[in-house]
């Protein structure tokens, strides 16, 4: 019977560590970006310009956070996220803002043509040489960028 309550008590302790590890990585904390101070701010015709001539100096700013000033193409509302699509009528290249859902509320009145500032963390981008769709940065993150 010792035997039997010391292989229960062992299993108990296991299963109560392994939970406690389960539930602090599933339960990480996301970063809230909108108080912090983006790296640099460029507009929209600097970074399109930046993917068509220096991706170099594009990708080292993956994963940094950078502000973004230019005019709102279109924004996207669904039952659990905000896209905020920013570029010009003159190109197809864009940049692709996916809304910090904390701050979605910032972001409700905005229509096709306002001027914005946002900031959030670049994750990639795409070059179209071949089809004519354009450039696109894409964003994660995204807040207003107030200055």
């Amino acid at each position: 019977m010792n035997k039997k309550l010391a292989y229960l008590l062992g299993f108990l302790i296991i299963a109560i560590v392994g939970i406690f590890i389960v539930l602090k990585f599933v339960n990480k904390p996301v970063n809230d970006y909108s108080s912090k101070e983006v790296k640099t701010t460029f507009s929209f015709a600097d970074i399109m310009n930046k993917v068509s001539n220096d991706t170099a100096s594009l990708t080292e700013l993956k994963d940094q956070l950078v502000g973004i000033e230019g005019l709102v193409k279109k924004v996207t509302n669904d039952s659990t996220s905000t896209t905020l699509e920013i570029g010009d009528t003159t190109s197809m290249s864009s940049i692709i803002c996916q809304i910090d859902a904390r701050y979605k509320n910032d972001f409700s009145n905005l229509k096709p043509g306002d001027a914005i500032a946002v900031k959030g963390i670049i994750t990639g981008y795409t070059i179209d040489t071949d089809l004519g769709f354009g450039n696109t940065v894409e964003m994660n993150y995204c807040t207003q960028l107030k200055k």
